[in-house]
């Protein structure tokens, strides 16, 4: 019997939640597996967001080589952004490498996988447009639906005005989840199996505020009732886990990982305001008008209901139809971008993802509007990258921890030059940018909305249990780019030399014939016919998809 790898993903998954639970005892599982296993951090990628880190992982390659840095992709023909494709990515990901080999692979709600032929069976994940189809071999499907009563691919939503209703929303898409891997172990031959349990993620985003009195949303009355509610869910997580290992044979190496950590987010940064009030960004003289005075006068009462604690019940019962349709004070950038005055723009944040922090520079030439020549690109950005680097709390004039990346030091790839010009991190995204305009104050002690009380992290999850890995050891400086040169290795198979990461030699136990074996390399060739440039979507998928963004909370 040959060797087997069971990857589990637990999105959002930390350390700073789980070590000191599973230290008590109150995750044996955890437990077991970190005395039994190997153990540490995982580094995330920059940005730090599910999609591009999940790509990475299954990749192992950096964001330049992929082209993606967020669920959405810019296009600076107009300012615009449009969501990612995954289709552009078949063929490209750890199960296709695999299943080129003749080994039999399973996919179940992987972030960015579709269902496409190989050898095994995919069940695919968030980002899935059509709903109706997600499964390979297709003829799966009933059999899922019949089983799950109804699979569904994630929550539908995060417009929740009672918790208790979001918390059995929650269970209940993590329990068809479980019914379904369980399923598939059961029938289906496979060497390879890789399942995302994407519900931490959400239940994480959505509860914080509860298990941290700090926060500004803090609610203690509710935080008697909810404050158990994210350990409660690692504890069902935890069931989980073991119930996978013991179907999992004595060959069966299980690797455990999470795509970024998470922590608290208690602070928001306006920076197309702040890009304003340094003279980088300028809007055309304002119009007075009905409009004006009415989006003051909704804005007025949305913060009267925020005061109150009576947004999240009240905004959810407005047709979602109806809700753009009022004007606001604080207008998004898709709304502004006809008023900003771009002759005169230096640098802007485009609407990404929330947790996407960047700013790009208004190049003439790149850009439609470009106002800056080449020769004063550098400076220019080096400028706002200083005065990134030297912001404050504007309580205390404590300098903040603010982290900045130009992409061309942490990327590498023929897609680099798709990257934002300017990416950063404040406090590790405990404060998150808002790009609307329009606030009193560049930062705010707040939530960037009810529904994401906590962000993501850079440092994730890693976890190593099985018959070739050591016991009780503890690793340092592994990354996500890492996961899949070191599960070829596991299976003896060449690795591809355009991959970023390493084999995470030192997991195996030393008289292992995985530690003693040595790495073959070799040139891949993974492209598809057709597959030159990343497609855009339908327009009908492409506004699915953003809706199910935004009803997720991840675009403003």
């Amino acid at each position: 019997m040959g060797k087997k790898v069971l990857v589990i993903g637990l999105d959002g998954a930390t350390w700073d939640l789980i070590k000191p639970w599973a230290d008590k005892g109150e995750l044996p599982t955890f437990k077991k597996l970190m005395e039994g296993g190997v153990w540490g951090e995982l580094e995330s990628a920059i940005p730090p967001l599910s999609c591009p880190a999940w790509l990475s992982v299954v990749t192992g390659k950096n964001p330049g080589k992929l082209g993606t840095y967020d669920f959405l992709i810019y296009d600076s023909n107009d300012y615009s952004t449009h969501p990612v494709n995954p289709k552009f990515f078949e063929g490209k990901g750890i199960w296709d490498m695999l299943s080129c080999q003749e080994i039999r692979v399973g996919v179940v709600n992987v972030p960015m996988s579709t269902p496409h032929p190989l050898n095994g069976f995919i069940v695919s994940g968030m980002f899935t447009p059509n709903e109706d189809e997600y499964v390979y071999p297709p003829e799966l499907k009933a059999k899922l639906n019949d089983i799950a009563d109804q699979y569904e691919l994630d929550i539908t939503q995060f417009d929740y005005s009672n918790e208790g209703k979001f918390i059995e929303d929650v269970y209940r898409i993590l329990d068809k989840r479980k019914k379904v891997v369980e399923y598939l172990m059961d029938t289906q031959d496979r060497d390879f199996l890789m399942v995302v349990f994407t519900t931490p993620d959400r239940i994480q985003h959505f509860l914080w505020k509860y298990i941290d009195p700090k926060h500004p949303l803090h609610d203690t009355g509710k935080a008697q009732k909810y404050k158990d509610a994210i350990k409660d869910f690692w504890q069902r997580i935890d069931q989980i886990l073991r119930k996978l290992i013991e179907k999992s044979d004595n060959e069966t190496n299980v690797i455990i990982i999470s795509d970024h950590g998470f922590g608290t987010h208690d602070m928001v940064f306006y920076v197309n305001d702040w890009l304003k009030e340094q003279g980088y960004l300028r809007l055309k003289q304002k119009e007075k008008s009905f409009l004006t005075k009415l989006g003051f006068f909704s804005e007025s009462i949305s913060s009267l209901l925020k005061k109150l604690r009576l947004y999240g019940f009240v905004i959810p019962l407005i047709p979602k139809r109806l809700r753009n349709l009022v004007p606001s004070k604080y207008p998004s950038f898709e709304r502004m971008k006809d008023k900003i005055d771009w002759e005169h723009t230096k640098a802007y944040s485009a609407p990404h993802s929330i947790g996407c922090e960047q700013i790009y520079i208004n190049l003439r030439g790149c850009k439609p509007y470009g106002s800056i020549e080449l020769k004063e690109y550098e400076t220019t950005r080096a400028e706002i990258i200083e005065k990134l680097r030297r912001l404050q709390y504007p309580q205390t004039n404590k300098q903040m921890k603010v982290e900045v990346f130009k992409p061309e030091e942490i990327y590498v790839g023929d897609y680099v030059n798709k990257a934002p010009d300017i990416l950063y991190l404040i406090e590790q995204l405990r404060c998150v940018s808002d790009k609307s305009f329009g606030h009193q104050s560049i930062f705010e002690k707040t939530s960037i909305n009810p529904r994401q009380n906590a962000s993501h992290r850079t440092n994730g999850i890693f976890l190593a249990y099985g018959p070739d890995i050591k016991k009780s050891y503890k690793i340092e400086n592994a990354k996500i780019y890492d996961i899949v040169p070191t599960i070829l290795h596991i299976f003896g198979l060449p690795i591809p030399n355009d991959v970023d990461g390493r084999i995470l030699n030192e997991i195996f136990k030393e008289d292992s014939q995985i530690a003693k074996r040595k790495p073959r390399f070799i040139t891949p060739d993974y492209r598809k016919e057709g597959q030159e440039e990343q497609g855009e979507f339908s327009k009908e998928d492409a506004k699915r998809v953003k809706e199910r963004l935004r009803a997720l909370g991840y675009l403003d």
